[in-house]
Formats: structure tokens, C-alpha cells, sequence
């Protein structure tokens, strides 16, 4: 019961703060909804890898890494509801090489909190290996963000 309210809660927050945006007098609100829930599932993420992974140092994972890494799964699930919604809205240049690394990391993060929700072995090892993938792609997304604020969809942007 305590991790379907996690992954609730993780899931509503995102759906409410990407609807907010979608209402909101910003001139593109389809981007503002997959910036503002990337923002939230990027607290999910600090919570479920940097705190817990690297506190744990090789043991099995806690129980409340298990609650980070399905939050941030269901969080970040939202949140790529509204990146394609974005998408559909826009006309970015799609970057195949970019996209294959966010679906990786996609795969990896939906594969890592099946393994915590079930208590699996190899979920240990996968969180430590992948939360590092994920956190790359997190770093790269931001990363050209910096230098062109102006750009707000990854994968989609150059």
C-alpha cells in the first residue's frame, strides 16, 4: 500500500504540474508541461540515485530506494506523456542518436523499478549501473540547455 501512494503521488504531482503548465499564458504551454514535470521527476531522481544509491555503497537496495526508483518511474512516465505532446505540437528536428539515448534510459529506468518493486537481486546492480546511464542523459539534456535556454526538448533540439 505504501508504494502504490508513493507511485500516486509521484504520478499526480507530475500530472498536476504539466496540466498547470498547459494552462498557463506561456506562449508554448506544451513545453513549459514537459519542462516543469522534467523538473519534478529530476528530484525523483537526486532522491532515488544520488542520495540513496550512493549512501548504500553494494548492499541490497533499501526500502526506500525501492519508493525513489518507483516514483521516479512513474513521475518520469508523465512526464514523457508530455514531451510527446510537445512534440506532436512542435517542429524540432528530431535527433536520432539523442532519442535512442533517451529511450535506453527509459528502458533502463522502467526495468530498475520493476526490479526494486520486486525485491530483486540484480535490481541493485541495475540501479547503480543505470541510475549512472540516467544521470548522463539528464547531464546532456540540461547541458545544451545552458548554453541555448531557448531549447526545451532534448532529443528534439540541437
Amino acid at each position: 500500500m505504501r508504494r502504490l501512494a508513493v507511485v500516486g503521488f509521484a504520478a499526480l504531482v507530475a500530472l498536476a504540474i504539466g496540466a498547470t503548465a498547459l494552462f498557463t499564458a506561456d506562449l508554448e504551454p506544451a513545453r513549459a508541461a514537459a519542462r516543469h514535470t522534467a523538473r519534478w521527476s529530476l528530484v525523483w531522481f537526486l532522491i532515488a540515485y544520488f542520495v540513496a544509491t550512493l549512501a548504500r555503497r553494494g548492499r541490497e537496495l533499501s526500502e526506500g530506494e525501492r519508493l525513489g526508483w518507483l516514483g521516479l518511474c512513474a513521475a518520469h512516465l508523465v512526464h514523457l506523456g508530455f514531451v510527446f505532446h510537445a512534440i506532436a505540437a512542435s517542429d524540432f528536428p528530431f535527433i536520432p542518436l539523442r532519442a535512442a539515448g533517451g529511450a535506453l534510459a527509459y528502458a533502463l529506468l522502467v526495468t530498475i523499478a520493476y526490479g526494486a518493486h520486486r525485491g530483486a537481486r540484480w535490481a541493485t546492480r541495475a540501479a547503480d549501473l543505470g541510475g549512472l546511464w540516467i544521470g548522463f542523459v539528464f547531464f546532456e539534456t540540461y547541458r545544451s540547455r545552458l548554453a541555448h535556454p531557448e531549447l526545451a526538448m532534448g532529443a528534439w533540439s540541437a
